[in-house]
């Protein structure tokens, strides 16, 4: 065993380990237990405390620091090693280096005690002896400084002493045996009670033969454990206790068997009969032998007990626990109905409460059945101010409930800006700033820019988008170039000399054409140049251009001149006809065929260059433009004019020919320069569109660059018919709903004249707001199942708002894939609609008026006796209840009690009940009299017999149950419904339910006249219950508001499986509109109120009048159950971008990071939730409010 083994031995291992001087048998049991400590001697706890980890296995110096300064006998340690000694042991709660020890070596308060914690032999080692009282001990050894006593049950030691003060405080000095040991002992006589644990508890038993009863025992730090409050056990009865302790309550004969008890009683019928009830024998704290539960059955009485044990409870009293309502609104309390104090009847167990004059606040506040009537326009949606300061609310009750005042107040005016709202509240958006959105153009020439009218950045006013910094920083140094490319209405202005005629070369090579620019543009150049020069010879040229012609010979030119133009000869010295010498020529010479553009007279006719010559002697052809040799055709260095889509021609319009070109069909020279020619081609593949009023055409046959269309619509349909990919769109406005078309991609954005393509600045606008509907909802464009590749580019989008019921959406996809691409608009969504305000319900019809009893009369014999007289027998009728329904369910009152023939002490007959819900029961009728002369009449002739003198009233109807209001539908986030996103509909509210009928009257009692032969007084009859009224019908909810949506995805008959399969959408500005509120629900229809019921028959012309009494009255009618209102509909939506997938495709991130919102993600654009309907009953018919709907940049529906 190694010494770790003494770190943590637990007080339960200790039992195992008693003495460590012998502890084998503590070696085999600890073996498993590393770091455990135990209290005895100087073993584990004494050698070391749990909190001292790391302790030494054995005593070494192996490995230690010798730097580290060790501590002698009684300084405190951690471990073996801080040790001189090599021992560290536990002493209260730190370790202390000890020594070893022999016999009484130790010093005083040190006892000398064995350890085998210390290696393989037992060493003996110096101990505190002060921690060892109380300690748990095996023998005396375990006790330096005393004896191992028994205290309380525990071996602990002692301390030696021969008087109290040998001892610690809590202490006493007793003598513990016949040989005179005094130990300390603690004065409560326990080492577990102490004030360590003053109060604790501890189980204690008390036992014998029949059992062991636990109690407990409470620790006092003074007297020691208190007696154990344990029972003895003693023999079981039947008492609700363990008497004898052993774990079984009443464990006596007859417990828990079957018993009864029985009477003779008299049911409802008056008849007798036995009843049993039955029970088990129990035990109770009244008596100590069981006792049959079961109770004495009695007649049933209204007290939730089974009297009769009939095994049912109050069966005679069957509306008890029914709903019950007294009075109406506020003073309307509902209850049930419960047990009289007398358990004879039953009733309800309110009273109405008190009314009070009525006041706009929600409640019946009069308790007449209507709620804030005179209040029309309670609940109505009301709006204050307008432009920024409007603010849309309800009409509710103002704070003291006098008059109805609208939920919101106006917002404060403020002074008017121009920043596309109405700051001051006028009704007009941005007034006094004319011009605003117009059209406006900046600069000159090449600076020349075209941009709108917009607000300036602080709002005080308005001015171009484009400013002239902006247009002038195009303007560059003038060039040679037919262009203002200096800004300054000029062109060409540095270049004074162009078009004018200029002269090259000398001679021969003598060249005459016109200024031009040159081809850098920077300057100027003559249109011709030097002609080849050759060797002079004798021919009048300067054949070697060097200024001198026939200079070798210089004695030509003399004599005569032959012949015209280049045919003149001088026939004194002349050139030979080989040009090598200079002779006389005086021949006649023949000129040329075919006149040459060179400015002579080449075939000798008197006129120069005549056939190059306009009637104005100027060069007009082409190839010799304003001078000979002067061809428009090489303006372009050489390249053909083809080429670059064009024709050279010479232009007289200047007055002065000059070089010009026309554009070839299909091309046009959109920047102006003729360097490059006619350099716009018309695009094969694409339909031109552009306003009417910018040359837009209505004809079937156009879409090219020189006859666009006029609409973007009529463009799509040509692309269609011709087969072209593309429709290109110039600046302007459209007003018309787009409808994409699948492959044709429509590309905004371009100059009317150059079809340069600079959406920023030539704006292409799509805008519908001006346009009417066709449907309830807007839009804008529209793309329905585009699956090939298609773009919407370079537009700036407005879609309208919507009409009721529909959405508002500037761009509208359905089912599209991924290779639509839209991409660089600017869309501004339209505002949904509000809600349709759901209808209100019906009020119900009152019930009718019951119909009187008949006056009691005489009659005389024979009679017809045995039935109603309405079937031919004797009798006086009683009243009939109109027939009324309400729906398929009648609410007739009850009939009246009918009179019959009198029969002494007979009843005759009662009113019946009513029909419908809640019907009231019928009157008792009174029972008949019997009269022996004129001035009196018997009543009964047995003082014990019951009789009823007095005829009955029918019982009220109930009231029908009032209809709950309805509730909001579904969630904010809405659906999708057919491709469509729907804000819900409020539920409608509950239809309620019809009062019913009042009980008809019983009928009054007839007289038997013993004193008038064969006549017989017939009581008066009953009158009939008054109708029930009808219910009134539930309000219907009212309709979501419209969304509003920059651009809406939704797929009906395609699956995007994953976001990458959704279109594409990027760089497009997009601003939402406002969502549509929610339509108010309906208001619930009023109950009609229950019909009076008939008057009783009243005493008639008789024999006997002063027996004749009146018959009961017929019950009212209950009041028909008030419909509750129609909830509000739910507030539209609104976001830039929704998606709507069908089976959970993702959105793509890039949605939100590749595009630009207007607003903010926080701002609330979503349209509330409409205001619920009223119903007379606003506690439980009350509409509840629609949801408001949700807004934001990007949504997933």
């Amino acid at each position: 065993m190694k010494q770790r083994l003494f770190y943590q031995i637990l007080p339960s291992q200790l039992l195992g380990c008693a003495l460590l001087l012998l502890s084998l048998s503590c070696t085999t049991a600890c073996d498993d237990e590393e770091d455990t400590d135990f209290d005895i001697s100087v073993s584990s706890e004494d050698m070391y405390r749990p909190q001292f980890e790391g302790f030494d296995a054995e005593p070494s110096r192996g490995g230690q620091d010798i730097s580290r300064s060790l501590r002698s006998f009684g300084e405190t340690c951690s471990k073996h090693s801080d040790c001189t000694s090599d021992y560290c042991i536990s002493s209260g709660e730190e370790g202390v280096c000890t020594e070893t020890c022999l016999g009484t070596s130790c010093p005083e308060g040190w006892g000398c005690l064995a350890s085998t914690g210390t290696g393989p032999d037992i060493q003996y080692l110096c101990s505190p002896i002060q921690s060892r009282l109380c300690k748990a001990c095996a023998s005396n050894n375990d006790c330096p400084s005393g004896q191992c006593i028994t205290i309380d049950g525990q071996s602990v030691c002692g301390k030696d002493c021969t008087e109290d003060s040998d001892c610690p405080g809590s202490y006493l000095c007793e003598e513990l045996d016949t040989l005179g040991n005094r130990q300390c002992v603690p004065q409560t006589y326990s080492c577990s009670c102490n004030v360590n644990t003053e109060g604790t508890q501890r189980v204690c038993e008390r036992s014998n033969d029949l059992g062991s009863c636990y109690g407990r025992q409470r620790c006092d730090s003074t007297l020691g454990w208190s007696t154990c409050d344990a029972l003895a056990p003693v023999p079981e009865v039947c008492n609700q206790i363990d008497d004898d302790c052993n774990g079984l309550t009443d464990d006596v004969p007859m417990l828990g068997e079957a018993c009864m008890n029985e009477a003779d009683i008299t049911n409802e019928l008056g008849e007798s009969e036995n009843q049993v009830c039955l029970g088990r024998m129990i035990c109770t704290t009244d008596q100590l032998e069981p006792i049959c539960t079961a109770d004495t059955p009695i007649a049933e009485l209204c007290n939730y007990l089974d009297d009769d044990c009939d095994g049912n409870a109050d069966e005679l009293f069957p509306n008890r626990g029914e709903l019950c309502s007294v009075g109406q609104g506020v003073c309307q309390r509902f209850g049930i109905y419960d047990c009289t104090e007398n358990g004879q009847n039953t009733q309800c167990n309110v009273v109405p409460g008190e009314e009070s004059a009525e006041i706009c606040d929600g409640l019946d506040n009069d308790c007449d059945g209507s709620t804030d009537e005179g209040f029309s326009q309670l609940g109505e949606v009301c709006e204050v101010g307008q432009g920024l300061c409007r603010r849309v609310g309800v009409n509710r009750c103002s704070d003291v409930g006098e008059t109805v005042v609208c939920s919101v107040s106006a917002a404060q005016p403020d002074l008017e800006i121009c920043d596309g709202l109405d700051n001051d509240c006028d009704g007009q958006i941005d007034n006094g700033f004319n011009g605003l959105n117009e059209i406006c153009v900046v600069g000159v020439g090449f600076c020349q820019q075209a941009g709108f009218v917009s607000c300036t950045a602080d709002g005080a006013s308005v001015a171009c988008d484009v400013s002239e910094l902006e247009a002038s920083q195009n303007a560059q140094a003038e060039l040679c170039d037919r262009v203002d490319n200096d800004c300054d209405n000029k062109v060409d202005e540095d270049f004074p000399t162009l078009n004018q005629v200029c002269q090259v070369g000398l001679g021969a090579c003598e060249r005459r054409g016109l200024m031009v620019c040159d081809e850098s543009q920077a300057g100027l150049i003559c249109s011709v140049t030097v002609g080849e020069a050759s060797t002079e010879q004798c021919n009048q040229v300067d054949d070697d251009c060097d200024g001198s012609i026939d200079e070798t010979w210089p004695d030509l030119g003399q004599s005569c001149v032959v012949g015209l133009g280049v045919c003149q000869r001088a026939g004194v010295v002349s050139c030979t006809g080989d040009q090598s010498q200079a002779l006389c020529n005086a021949e006649q010479v023949t000129g040329v065929a075919q006149e040459l553009c060179d400015y002579l007279d080449d075939d000798c006719d008197g006129f120069s260059d005549e056939d190059f010559l306009d009637n104005n002697q100027e060069y007009t052809l082409v190839e010799h433009c304003g001078a000979c040799g002067n061809d428009c055709s090489q303006a372009w260095g050489g390249t053909e004019p083809s080429a670059l889509g064009v024709r050279a021609v010479c232009n007289q319009e200047q007055g002065r020919p000059s070089c010009d070109f026309e554009c070839l069909e299909g091309f046009l020279d959109a920047d102006g320069r003729s360097s490059n020619g006619c350099e716009l081609r018309a695009d094969p593949n694409v339909i031109y569109v552009t306003p009417e009023e910018n040359g837009g055409s209505q004809a079937g046959n156009c879409g090219s660059i020189t006859t666009p269309c006029f609409s973007i619509s009529h463009g799509l349909v040509r692309a269609q018919a011709v087969a072209k990919s593309r429709v290109l769109v110039s600046e302007g406005v459209y007003n018309e709903v787009v409808n994409l078309v699948d492959g044709i991609s429509v590309i905004g954005g371009h100059d009317r004249v150059s079809w340069t393509h600079e959406p920023n600045v030539y704006v292409s606008q799509i805008d519908t707001r001006t346009l009417a509907l066709t449907e309830a909802h807007s839009y804008a464009v529209k793309g329905i199942g585009i699956r090939s590749s298609t773009t919407l580019s370079g537009f700036t989008i407005y879609s309208s708002s919507s009409a009721p019921g529909g959405n508002a959406y500037a761009i509208y996809l359905r089912d599209c894939t991924q290779d639509l691409d839209i991409n660089h608009n600017r869309v501004i969504a339209g505002d949904g609609a509000r809600g349709i305000d759901g209808s209100s319900g019906e009020n119900g019809a009152d019930g009718l008026t019951g119909i009187n009893g008949q006056n009691s009369q005489s009659f005389s014999q024979p009679l017809s006796c045995g039935g109603d007289p309405r079937n031919g027998f004797s009798g006086i009728a009683g009243g009939q209840a109109p027939s009324q329904s309400c729906g398929s369910l009648s609410t007739r009152g009850g009939s009246g009690g009918y009179s019959a023939c009198p029969v002494f002490m007979e009843p005759n007959t009662s009113g019946s009940g009513g029909e419908g819900i809640g019907a009231g029961f019928g009157g008792i009728s009174a029972t008949h009299f019997q009269s022996n002369n004129p001035n009196t009449c018997a009543i009964t002739n047995d003082n014990t017999a019951y009789t009823n003198p007095d005829a009955r009233s029918g019982y009220p109807g109930n009231a029908g149950v009032d209809g709950q209001g309805g509730q909001h539908r579904g969630v904010a986030l809405g659906r999708n419904r057919l491709g469509h996103w729907l804000a819900e509909t409020g539920v409608d509210g509950e239809t309620g339910i019809p009062g019913g009928g009042g009980g008809g009257g019983g009928a009054a009692a007839g007289v038997v006249v013993e004193w008038s032969a064969n006549q017989s007084d017939f009581g008066a009859s009953g009158g009939s219950g008054g109708n029930g009224g009808c219910s009134g019908a539930g309000g219907t909810g009212g309709t979501g508001g419209g969304g509003s949506f920059g651009i809406f995805i939704t797929y009906v008959s395609l699956n995007a499986v994953s976001s990458d399969q959704l279109p594409r959408l990027s760089s497009n500005t997009i601003t939402r509109g406002f969502g549509g509120i929610g339509g108010r629900g309906g208001n619930g229809g009023g109950g009609g109120a229950g019909g009076s019921g008939g008057a009783g028959g009243l005493a008639g012309d008789v024999l006997n009048p002063i027996c004749s009494f009146q018959a009961g009255n017929g019950g009212v009618g209950g009041r028909g159950g008030h419909g509750g209102a129609g909830a509000g509909g739910n507030g539209g939506i609104s976001f830039d971008i929704a998606v709507s997938t069908n089976n959970g495709a993702s959105m793509p991130t890039s949605y939100q990071s590749q595009n630009i919102f207007s607003l903010a993600d926080a701002i609330d654009t979503a349209g509330g939730g409409g205001t619920g309907g009223n119903s007379s009953n606003n506690t439980v018919g009350g509409g509840e409010a629609g949801l408001k709907g949700l807004s934001g940049q990007v949504g997933e529906l």
